[in-house]
């Protein structure tokens, strides 16, 4: 590879990382803003809302981690002497850290919605399945447990920060491919996809493209094909990511296109006579 062309792979691979960070951060204000909008939060998914939080809490430690740490990021190059430099960038982070807090505030609509001002409806009002807050708790629950052993009881525990690290990585993963569900489930049922803002899933399904995209050159930039799996959170997620809003496509625009339509037309019209109704 000459290097004019490796400089170009470079200047490639941040231009798309920091577009794809545009993209995926952008994609969280929709939903917050159409909920607010609505005054309502009916058609979304608390569940959805609530792995959402945790899950990229999860992906923000896990990615600060490879950039911030000098011991993990130590154990790392350890790990892959050909290759030592983590494939995490600094937009990684902040994608991850910005969308913690945007998702915060979109379950802040949920549990306290009086702060925004919404029309309380009980008979609309969304509580946590049982088994996401035995999901929760399972990963939090781990979590501690692999801190704790790592602490405490080294000689019973035998790994290292990164193992941690890795763990937590696993989480954000394991949570992406099953928190899209209860929204596509919620959709499935009421036969529609209103409520549920479809401009954030076409800037999901664009960011996770161009993150699969920049993870591609890192790793030929390396030259060493190991750092994918160094770094299979990234790559786990852009393909869980793309899978799920193809099916979120596929729901709004084919299965339920005329009824999400009909009802995405109505308040337009008569938005302050039939918010109450539409919303139920």
């Amino acid at each position: 590879m000459t290097l004019n062309v490796r400089q170009f792979l470079q200047a490639l691979s941040q231009g798309l990382g920091w577009t794809y960070f545009i993209l995926w951060s952008v994609s969280f204000y929709p939903q917050l803003i159409h909920n607010q909008r609505r005054g309502a939060t009916s058609g979304f998914s608390l569940d959805f809302a609530l792995l959402n939080v945790l899950g990229l809490s999860a992906y923000t430690v896990f990615n600060g981690g490879l950039l911030f740490s000098p011991v993990i990021r130590a154990q790392y190059a350890q790990r892959h002497p050909q290759s030592p430099e983590p494939p995490v960038h600094l937009n990684d982070f902040f994608y991850a850290l910005h969308g913690t807090i945007i998702c915060l505030l979109i379950y802040s609509q949920f549990q306290w919605p009086v702060l925004w001002k919404f029309e309380l409806q009980k008979k609309a009002q969304q509580k946590p399945s049982r088994l996401t807050v035995v999901l929760l708790s399972g990963c939090f629950g781990l979590v501690a447990v692999e801190v704790m052993g790592l602490l405490y009881f080294p000689q019973l525990h035998p790994q290292q920060w990164l193992d941690v690290l890795y763990r937590i990585g696993n989480i954000k993963v394991f949570l992406t491919a099953i928190k899209y569900t209860p929204q596509a489930w919620m959709n499935y049922c009421h036969q529609s996809t209103k409520g549920f803002c479809m401009i954030a899933v076409l800037m999901d399904l664009t960011g996770g493209m161009l993150s699969l995209i920049q993870l591609i050159i890192d790793i030929s930039l390396q030259a060493d094909w190991s750092g994918a799996q160094g770094n299979a959170t990234k790559l786990v997620l852009g393909n869980l990511t793309i899978f799920f809003d193809i099916i979120f496509m596929v729901q709004h625009y084919c299965l339920y296109s005329r009824k999400s339509r009909s009802v995405m037309l109505q308040p337009s019209e008569h938005d302050p006579l039939l918010r109450t109704e539409n919303d139920n």
